[in-house]
């Protein structure tokens, strides 16, 4: 059976792909910072330069831990980020046969037109350049050690936990509707967790064949679309707007210019690999609400 480690295993992403390679058989591990009772976890903090794994020897490696754009205090960004990943790779350099890293669309900053595999990475805010900081890190780290590498770019994932649960849907059933930073009215490449999770494993058991894979519904819609069909669904009030210089304010430059960038994308490539299971995004959401009133 083969062996996977998971880091950000006790994230709303990482939970779901560790539960995933467990269906689909595999012996997946966690790295958590916290003792847990669950089953396979290493308890270990990114941030520990003596960071250890144990003795297991891995099949491949996920890395799904980061802190997000939420945090502002540069220094603990880049303790976790960068720095991480870093202590991560010492940890795991002579212990894994391939490694698949898990990061964002902000990577590319913005970008007028279709991105792809080929778009020029150009972030414009600290958190995507940490991001991309320790992409490059680990895939010439890999090339060098003769360890498989690959990167999977997410755009902006939903589902029953994370963000959307916890940021939109909370308030929104609290009647303590979500502002819209600059009246959300710019195109997102939204994607299911299932997508997400599916991609991600896909990506191991084809091989790690590309360095670079993008992923996202290549659907076109904007972020007020989405969140006016969500609190449809929800049955409650529409999400607000409000100007995005009050939304930097209140969420932090960074957050709201990811936020605020649109995103259109081609998931050509990934297509190849995963069938997905919601393109559609109101199909997406409608999963997504049965399994939260559930």
């Amino acid at each position: 059976m083969k062996k996977l480690l998971i880091t950000g295993s006790s994230g709303f992403i990482g939970s779901n792909l560790i539960q995933r390679c467990r269906q689909a058989g595999y012996d997946a591990y966690g790295l958590e910072r916290r003792a847990s009772v669950m089953p396979n976890v290493i308890c270990g903090d990114l941030t520990d330069s003596s960071l250890s794994v144990g003795s297991n020897m891995f099949d491949c490696v996920f890395h799904l831990g980061s802190m997000t754009p939420l945090e502002r205090d540069i220094k603990k960004l880049r303790a976790v980020n960068v720095d991480g990943v870093k202590n991560l790779w010492n940890a795991i350099s002579d212990k894994t046969k391939s490694v698949v890293y898990v990061s964002g669309l902000g990577i590319y900053g913005k970008v007028k037109g279709v991105i792809d595999e080929s778009t020029p990475y150009d972030p414009d805010t600290n958190f995507a350049r940490m991001r991309l900081e320790s992409h490059k890190y680990l895939q010439e780290r890999c090339r060098d050690a003769g360890i498989g590498f690959s990167a999977v770019v997410l755009g902006d994932v939903y589902g029953p936990g994370g963000w959307f649960k916890n940021i939109i849907v909370d308030k929104l059933q609290h009647n303590n509707p979500f502002l819209m930073p600059g009246g959300g009215n710019y195109q997102k490449a939204f994607l299911s967790v299932d997508d997400a999770v599916g991609s991600i494993l896909s990506v191991y058991e084809n091989g790690l064949s590309r360095p670079l894979y993008v992923v996202a519904s290549s659907e076109q819609v904007t972020f007020r679309e989405f969140l006016e069909h969500a609190a449809t669904l929800l049955k409650v009030g529409r999400p607000r707007a409000i100007p995005a210089f009050a939304a930097r304010i209140a969420l932090g430059p960074d957050l709201v210019k990811l936020l605020c960038t649109p995103t259109t994308v081609s998931n050509n490539t990934i297509s190849e690999i995963h069938k997905f299971v919601h393109e559609q995004f109101k199909d997406g959401l409608a999963d997504t609400v049965n399994k939260l009133q559930s």
